[in-house]
């Protein structure tokens, strides 16, 4: 036997199994570094404690997208300008971006600073970067992720750990603006006419987002301590599948939604809608505690939790006033204006559900709520329907967890002349639906159009 010959057959075989391994390792190491799911790691992660304002443009198609839609709510040429100044000091690595935040810090307000993040960011680049703009301060905190600044002061002072008020209800979809009161630019000076006063009294986020020219905007605040939060009473209420305005209030409605709902819109409405006759007391009563109001036309619908039957006698009284002549002790005559005669009820039956009638009114209960109309037709619509609440606001809700508090659906024809509707006008928007929501950490107003 030739023993030589064996052992150079067992080295051979040998050496074949250590290339089949290490080609194994390589390829395992492979799907390891470039098919593993990556961290979640954005630009906004970096954003220091005392920033005062931001503008972030979340993806590639964000930074490339028309901005046509969003000049309606502030001059777009401002934070154009800052992509332009990026694009310039990048150059073609400009198409390699995913994500862009301009920003400012209380200590500098008036010093711009750019965090950006790359899908991956070159070998290098930032020698490159620091040869051919010297004028700017570079630091990568991350990988895929680099800080420019007009000043080397902040590098230093990125946070090691992510500030937890730039991440509560973040939204990783187009636009997000965040300012603290006081420190907003002046290209969003136009905000100060449209929201309230004790809105700006706190830190502000703003979301705004275009699809085939439907807008939805999302403003919001971190709730403040000891809030409690539950969805509007009336969520499961049967909706008219047309209608001309529709409008919630909840009795526990927080400051927030109702001074910008209540007073600042629907208080507006009053003088066109006809119920005009009730005075406030009986408004407040009504219609501005747990319930839905609906308009078409001349008619409208109340939804509400309490029987209206026995308010409804009362309420026709202020619908049907009669006009009655009147002396006075020196023989002049007037008119006054009295309520009517108490009025019989009246049953009427309709796809074999019985509703009632008192003088002009119209009233039914299904699945333990009141409904209440002027019109019998617009009754027989709601015993027809079963429009659920979430479909009125489906393409507009954003996110699930939102619990719906007030809210108002209208076309912007209907809005009587006032500033409200110039500027809806002015801005070619013509439907327009509102509702404030509440979560577990956040309260906010969401408007789509």
């Amino acid at each position: 036997m030739n023993f030589l010959k064996l052992v150079k057959k067992k080295e051979k075989k040998f050496d074949f199994k250590i290339v089949i391994a290490l080609l194994v390792l390589a390829i395992l190491l492979f799907l390891v570094r470039f098919l593993a799911p990556q961290s979640n790691v954005y630009a906004r992660d970096f954003l220091p404690q005392d920033t005062t304002f931001y503008f972030q443009w979340t993806n590639q198609k964000v930074l490339l997208q028309n901005e046509a839609d969003n000049t309606r709510f502030f001059d777009t040429s401002v934070p154009q300008e800052h992509l332009e100044t990026l694009q310039g000091i990048l150059g073609k690595d400009f198409s390699n971006l995913k994500e862009v935040i301009w920003f400012r810090t209380e200590s500098a307000q008036d010093v711009n600073h750019y965090l950006v993040r790359f899908s991956s960011l070159p070998g290098k680049f930032l020698d490159s970067l620091q040869n051919s703009n010297p004028d700017y301060f570079y630091f990568q905190p991350s990988r895929d992720i680099l800080l420019i600044s007009e000043s080397d002061a902040l590098g230093q002072s990125l946070p090691e750990l992510i500030v937890k008020r730039f991440t509560v209800n973040y939204i990783d979809q187009g636009l997000n603006i965040y300012w603290f009161p006081g420190s907003k630019p002046e290209f969003l000076s136009s905000w100060d006419n449209l929201l309230p006063e004790q809105l700006l009294a706190r830190d502000i986020f703003i979301n705004l987002q275009t699809t085939k020219g439907h807008v939805r905007l999302n403003l919001y605040q971190t709730r403040l301590e000891g809030g409690s939060h539950k969805p509007h009473p009336l969520s499961g209420a049967r909706l008219l599948a047309d209608f001309d305005l529709m409008a919630g209030f909840q009795a526990s409605s927080t400051e927030f939604a109702t001074n910008f709902i209540s007073r600042d819109i629907i208080l507006q409405l009053y003088n066109a809608l006809p119920y005009y006759n009730l005075n406030q007391e009986e408004i407040n009563n009504y219609i501005l505690s747990d319930s839905i109001l609906i308009q078409d036309g001349a008619g409208w619908l109340l939804v509400g939790k309490d029987d209206w039957q026995g308010l409804a006698i009362d309420l026709a009284h202020d619908f049907e006033l009669q006009e009655v002549s009147k002396l006075l002790p020196d023989g002049t005559t007037y008119i006054e204006l009295l309520a009517g005669e108490e009025q019989p009820v009246l049953e009427h039956e309709f796809s074999q559900l019985k509703y009632w009638q008192i003088d002009g009114l119209y009233g039914i209960s299904l699945d333990n709520m009141y409904y209440l109309s002027n019109e019998a037709f617009l009754l027989e619509g709601i015993i027809n329907n079963n429009r659920p609440l979430s479909s009125v606001f489906g393409d507009c809700l954003s996110d699930s967890s939102y619990e719906i508090g007030d809210f108002i659906s209208l076309e912007v024809d209907q809005v009587p002349a006032s500033s409200l509707r110039d500027y809806l006008e002015t801005k070619n928007i013509g439907t327009l639906d509102i509702f404030s929501y509440q979560n577990s950490t956040v309260e906010g107003l969401q408007l789509c159009f």
